[in-house]
């Protein structure tokens, strides 16, 4: 698993990418042990093997797992992971304000 690598709180696809994976998603399933995966890891390592092109922008994304997520700093389009609905109610608050 490579760095940087697609995270659940923002991924967006291509219209060819998708082709991509439609195309070749057979092969996704039985070549990979992907059963323990969250759906970011598999389309990222799916894609990355059908050969399909990425582009990773950490800026846009808060996350509290590499870099720490600023609910409040007004640029950010994605946070994560707040997984209880608690947390992210937090975030969600100090984001609109």
């Amino acid at each position: 698993i490579g760095w940087p690598m697609m995270f659940g709180s923002l991924e967006a696809y291509t219209k060819q990418a998708m082709e991509t994976y439609y195309a070749g998603a057979d092969k996704c399933k039985t070549d990979l042990q992907w059963q323990a995966w969250g759906e970011d890891l598999y389309m990222g390592i799916c894609l990355n093997m059908l050969g399909a092109g990425s582009e990773f922008d950490g800026n846009i994304i808060g996350d509290n797992v590499c870099k720490g997520a600023n609910c409040a700093d007004g640029v950010t389009a994605s946070y994560h992971p707040f997984k209880s609905a608690e947390s992210w109610f937090q975030c969600h608050d100090q984001a609109v304000r």
